[in-house]
């Protein structure tokens, strides 16, 4: 199989499972370990066997376990700076709705926690201070349950 071959039948399975094309693309140029000209001078070769392996486990977590891409490569890029990306770092695609969870619910339980502490902490600023912080950190630690 080609890289060209592997690229267009992820495609096609991306986008019948409604999930970002440009993924498939970052993984496969990512774990062949081209940069962006060399890739293209590569993608009609065959890609060997130990190589095909790692990309078809790589893509299968993607397209079937719907794992984001950060997490399958272990690192994101950000502002052209290589970042390692623990499981613990969430990435919310929750507009995109994709793969079964969403975090659209958790974000909006989140907001109201930090709305509902700003407002109780400022309506009861004649108390203890103390007192005020506290109940509103447990207001807002209340309202971010859904996101552990």
């Amino acid at each position: 199989m080609t890289y060209r071959e592997l690229l267009n039948k992820y495609k096609t399975i991306a986008e019948e499972k409604d999930l970002e094309v440009e993924a498939i693309k970052l993984l496969i140029l990512e774990l062949s370990n081209y940069d962006g000209a060399s890739f293209l001078a590569h993608f009609d070769d065959e890609i060997e066997n130990d190589k095909l392996d790692i990309l078809l486990s790589a893509i299968g977590k993607y397209v079937n376990d719907f794992i984001p891409v950060q997490h399958i490569l272990g690192y994101a890029y950000f502002y052209g700076y290589k970042l390692n990306v623990s499981k613990e770092i969430i990435f919310n695609y929750s507009s995109l709705n994709k793969g079964g969870g969403s975090l659209g619910m958790t974000r909006v339980f989140e907001q109201i926690g930090i709305i509902v502490a700003l407002v109780l902490g400022g309506a009861l600023l004649d108390l203890n201070k103390i007192v005020v912080v506290s109940m509103s950190i447990a207001i807002y630690l209340i309202s971010v349950i859904p996101l552990v």
